[in-house]
């Protein structure tokens, strides 16, 4: 994860639909733990996020996602009440197609953004006058 400078993962089932959101903290502790070394990423999950419910450090949501259609506002809400530092964005089918981080938001409006892919639109182009002012 850290080579390809991830921070977390989605986790998907057979249909490739997101069914928990995990973080790199999340993974080291999946390797850390010999118990669930015999455990899916999910089983440990679904594990750890209970244990962390009932001692109050979790918010109790396994995952939560947008869509391209989600506003930002609708975004930063998510991110704040589950207390997520990402969120996955799905297609029509709830699988994932990307994510927004804290730190993509932080960019966004400071004008540092720099998307990692690009959804596929139709380019828009204005012609301008020389004489007139752009809007």
């Amino acid at each position: 994860m850290e080579k390809h400078g991830l921070s977390g993962l989605a986790v998907v089932n057979s249909n490739q639909e997101i069914v928990h959101n995990t973080s790199s903290t999340d993974i080291k502790l999946w390797l850390q733990s010999h118990a669930a070394l015999g455990m899916t990423i999910e089983d440990f999950l679904v594990k750890i996020r209970s244990e962390q419910i009932q001692e109050k450090k979790s918010s109790g949501f396994s995952v939560t996602y947008a869509t391209a259609d989600s506003t930002l506002k609708a975004v930063v809400d998510m991110l704040m009440k589950t207390k997520y530092h990402r969120i996955w964005v799905v297609d029509d089918a709830k699988r994932p197609v990307g994510v927004i981080s804290l730190t993509d938001i932080f960019k966004f409006i400071t004008n540092d953004f720099k998307p990692l892919f690009v959804t596929q639109s139709t380019p828009t182009s204005q012609t301008v006058n020389e004489d007139e002012e752009e809007t």
